[in-house]
């Protein structure tokens, strides 16, 4: 049956079936990324090529969006360009890359979930999507010319075992700015410097199978002097969520218009959103 849910960008409380449920002891996420956009490949360079100028800008953003997530663990395959994707991550905090074998990703998925750690893979665009589908997600097919993209798994993790609580998927930003230097405004407040111009829509078919499971998901992003939006990433989430995907594709669909002689000295702002689901 199709579900329909109603989202109102302002935080509103949805009722749902009241129910105990086993509180986590911990939380982890495993973070799947293919490499970024690499040279041509050429008779004298071989298949074996290095990351373009832009790759090398975009794995530089990478480490920088990625720097507050907690990353204990580092991956990559033994190529150039996928060490070239993770070093500066692995320099920004410090952290080693280990090289894994892409050739039997099933094996490696076991090892990736027998661990509680926060992790980063970082592969190539036959392997990141399968390895996504192998960890219990659904698998993502990614094109050649596809790059950016970010796939997380978190878990949470109990005496009895762990637990899927979502799978995600979105793109890395094409800005990498320092939310430290950005005016925060709080939600309620967004209205002094915004006009917001779609006030309520819909999102269908969210769910992919029967659940009345409640999820509250935040949502973090920029929105600049003229109204555009970046930047999104998951700021929180409940325990239990399954609405990653949904909140961030939600908070996507947000559109604002900015009032020009109230902005704050003209810079760009930071925002969160708190959308909370509820199957019907």
């Amino acid at each position: 049956m199709m579900k329909k849910l109603l989202i109102l960008p302002i935080c509103i409380v949805l009722m749902s079936a009241c129910g105990k449920t086993e509180k986590a002891d911990t939380q982890s996420e495993i973070y799947l990324v293919r490499h970024f956009e690499k040279q041509a490949v050429t008779p004298v360079s071989g298949k074996d090529v290095e990351l373009s100028n832009e790759g090398h800008v975009n794995a530089k953003r990478l480490s920088e969006h990625l720097k507050s997530k907690g990353i204990a663990v580092i991956y990559s395959t033994d190529y150039k360009r996928t060490k070239q994707t993770a070093t500066p991550t692995s320099e920004l905090i410090n952290i080693p890359i280990e090289i894994y074998n892409p050739s039997d990703l099933e094996a490696f998925a076991s090892q990736l979930l027998g661990t509680n750690k926060n992790q980063l893979v970082v592969g190539h665009s036959n392997t990141t999507g399968v390895l996504f589908g192998f960890l219990g997600c659904e698998a993502i097919v990614l094109n050649e010319d596809d790059y950016g993209d970010i796939m997380v798994l978190k878990r949470s993790h109990t005496e009895l075992g762990s637990t899927i609580l979502a799978c995600s998927n979105y793109q890395l930003s094409k800005q990498t700015p320092v939310i430290a230097n950005l005016l925060f405004v709080k939600q309620a407040d967004l209205h002094k410097y915004y006009k917001q111009t779609n006030l309520a829509f819909t999102i269908t078919n969210v769910l992919k199978t029967e659940s009345s499971k409640a999820g509250i998901v935040e949502v973090g992003f920029i929105i600049d002097e003229n109204g555009n939006t970046s930047s999104f990433e998951i700021v929180k989430s409940a325990p239990a969520s399954n609405w990653h995907t949904q909140a961030l594709n939600a908070a996507q669909q947000l559109t604002f218009t900015p009032h020009s002689n109230r902005l704050p000295m003209g810079k760009s702002v930071y925002t969160t959103w708190v959308f909370e689901f509820t199957a019907n």
